[in-house]
């Protein structure tokens, strides 16, 4: 049975209504971890090459001096990153026989989207940046005392912003998962669809990034120790290939816990919406019915 992800084209006078369903948490975070386990073949299948492509660019723009090369590895590395997200989400929310099917065609519009909201994040962030630096200098004013102010400030400031883009990404995050399987689901329409939710796939995304977050608190305290012990090592091809592993480690599983966050979401999403009669969740060979709020 092919999967049907057609979604009303709302119009810009009638804007969809808020899904009426409810986000949980605690079971979204727990499902999309269980998502990677009870397909851990899949994921290995998925992830392995993509991996292998990142590990590379993470060790040529970390620990190589190649100048300009470094932009154009950071490039191949976020692209291998968004093809594993693009495929991981096809397997999570296809058929078995329609993973690998006509995937090309939604491709194209996945990067783009994916392309774009990069931008839109890094944007904000260097907003933040810019305010944390002039923040701190504001309150420091050459005066040694205002340090620890200052530093508080520029931290509350990135840590502000760095909430602004999580919200924002969690408030659209149905435009990545729509765009895998051909569902056209504009960032406008996700916003609206996405009200009353948003902090819930906020309070999913930051509790399946917490055991990794944890776990990355203490490499980084492990690699202190190692670089305070044996600079040599350290700086040396085994010690930077076992930071490029880890850091690799690290990538893929937080990009895949995240990618199966936004399948849960837009599956619950679309069985609400089914529920409300505005898709219809059908077989080959019906026909979709006009939405009340499609463009005629």
């Amino acid at each position: 049975m092919s999967a049907d992800w057609s979604f009303p084209v709302w119009s810009y006078e009638q804007p969809p209504e808020p899904a009426s369903v409810r986000i949980p948490v605690w079971a979204t975070a727990i499902g999309a971890y269980q998502m990677i386990f009870d397909d851990l073949s899949g994921f290995l299948k998925v992830a392995a090459l993509p991996a292998i492509v990142l590990g590379m660019s993470l060790y040529l723009g970390i620990f190589q001096d190649i100048g300009l090369y470094r932009i154009a590895a950071f490039f191949v590395g976020f692209l291998s990153v968004q093809l594993m997200s693009f495929h991981w989400r096809r397997r999570t929310l296809l058929p078995a026989e329609e993973h690998d099917s006509s995937f090309l065609s939604c491709l194209g519009p996945y990067l783009l989207r994916a392309y774009s909201l990069a931008f839109v994040v890094s944007g904000l962030m260097l907003v933040g940046g810019i305010l944390a630096f002039y923040g701190g200098e504001f309150l420091y004013k050459g005066d040694a005392g205002n340090v620890r102010s200052s530093v508080l400030a520029a931290l509350l400031i990135v840590s502000a912003m760095a909430l602004l883009c999580l919200y924002f990404v969690c408030r659209v995050i149905l435009i990545l998962p729509g765009s895998a399987v051909d569902a056209d689901i504009s960032a406008r329409a996700s916003w609206f669809l996405m009200a009353g939710n948003t902090w819930s796939v906020v309070g999913s995304v930051l509790l399946v990034m917490a055991p990794l977050l944890l776990l990355g608190f203490f490499a980084v305290i492990l690699w202190s120790v190692l670089w305070a012990m044996s600079p040599a090592f350290f700086f040396g091809p085994m010690g930077a290939g076992l930071q490029v592993l880890t850091l690799t480690t690290f990538f893929v599983l937080g990009i895949t816990a995240v990618s199966s966050v936004s399948s849960i979401v837009i599956r619950l999403v679309r069985d609400s919406l089914a529920a409300q009669g505005l898709i219809l969740l059908q077989t080959p060979g019906q026909n979709r019915p006009n939405s009340a709020h499609s463009n005629q």
